[in-house]
Formats: structure tokens, sequence, C-alpha cells
């Protein structure tokens, strides 16, 4: 199956690119204040919230599901794109989570 980047990933490294080279944006945010803090561990949570619900969509809604496809004959969604595109071949998936709850 194709390579899969997570957003998030992306997302962290593009700030610390933003905060680590020579631009500067200036702010009266305190990285050091308690608030600051307690946002960026709520975040951070979320941000964990939606990797496992990520890592579920990915893997077919879990084995009980994949099983439950296989059994019937059909192929899963990901793995029919994968037959279908050439081997290597870039695909972008836009809502993994479209579907999701």
């Amino acid at each position: 199956m194709g390579q899969f980047v997570d957003p998030l990933d992306i997302f962290v490294q593009d700030l610390y690119m933003m905060t680590h080279t020579g631009s500067t944006l200036k702010s009266r945010v305190s990285v050091s204040s308690p608030s600051f803090a307690a946002h960026a561990a709520h975040h951070l949570a979320l941000a964990e919230v939606l990797r496992s619900r990520l890592k579920s969509a990915l893997a077919g809604g879990g084995t009980v599901l994949v099983d439950r496809h296989h059994a019937r004959g059909k192929i899963l969604v990901r793995d029919r794109i994968d037959l279908l595109v050439d081997p290597l071949t870039p695909f972008l998936e836009l809502s993994p989570l479209a579907a999701y709850g």
C-alpha cells in the first residue's frame, strides 16, 4: 500500500521551520505560562486522538471489519486503489475520516 504521510507531522515540521529559520514572527505569547502549557497539552491530546482515528481508518476499521469484508469476497478500497495505480505511484487521500462516527 502507498506510504501514508501524517498531516500533523508535516504541520509540526512547518511550524519548526517557521520558528527556527532566519525569519522571526513577533509574538506576545508567553510559552512558559501555565495557560500555554495547558493549551499545548490539550491540543497534543487531540492530535493523538486524531492519529489513533487515522490509524484505525487506514487499517480498514479494525480486524473484525476487515475479516467481515474479506469473508464476503470483497477487497478493501485502499487495496483496490493499490491494484489500480502503478507501483510507487503517490496517491493523495483527501478525507480518510469522512465517514467516521
